[in-house]
């Protein structure tokens, strides 16, 4: 089933929610993790799936888009959290086996990205690993 333009802008939007939740899970977002973001983005999710076009990489850039918004807004990591759970909840047909392990993996590099994993890192990916499996 392929997806319209608008339904990968939100899929891609909620990606950039759980992302921001995991760099701002200490309250603080750090250029080491911004960084991560960018370089994951435009390496693993822009690899994925094959040759995209360019609609779909301007919906894919929604992930940093989102994810800077968020920043700027300062939002909170918990909500944020949440709001992706409800998404995936809503979408399940989106989050295949593969999607699921680039999600997991882009989490870790982000918790990794600063100081390593603290306690609310820990939490959240916890966290995540129960969303995921749902």
């Amino acid at each position: 089933m392929k997806e319209t333009l608008s339904t990968q802008s939100k899929f891609y939007q909620n990606l950039g929610k759980l992302f921001y939740a995991f760099a701002a899970a200490d309250k603080m977002v750090h250029q080491d993790e911004v960084e991560t973001v960018k370089k994951i983005v435009n390496t693993d999710w822009l690899q994925h799936d094959g040759e995209k076009s360019k609609t779909e990489i301007e919906a894919m850039r929604q992930i940093k888009i989102t994810f800077y918004n968020l920043a700027n807004k300062k939002e909170d990591a918990k909500k944020c959290l949440q709001e992706f759970q409800q998404y995936k909840l809503d979408n399940e047909y989106l989050f295949n086996d593969e999607v699921k392990k680039l999600i997991w993996k882009t989490a870790n590099e982000i918790a990794a990205a600063f100081s390593s994993n603290n306690k609310s890192e820990l939490i959240l990916l916890a966290d995540l690993g129960l969303i995921l499996k749902k």
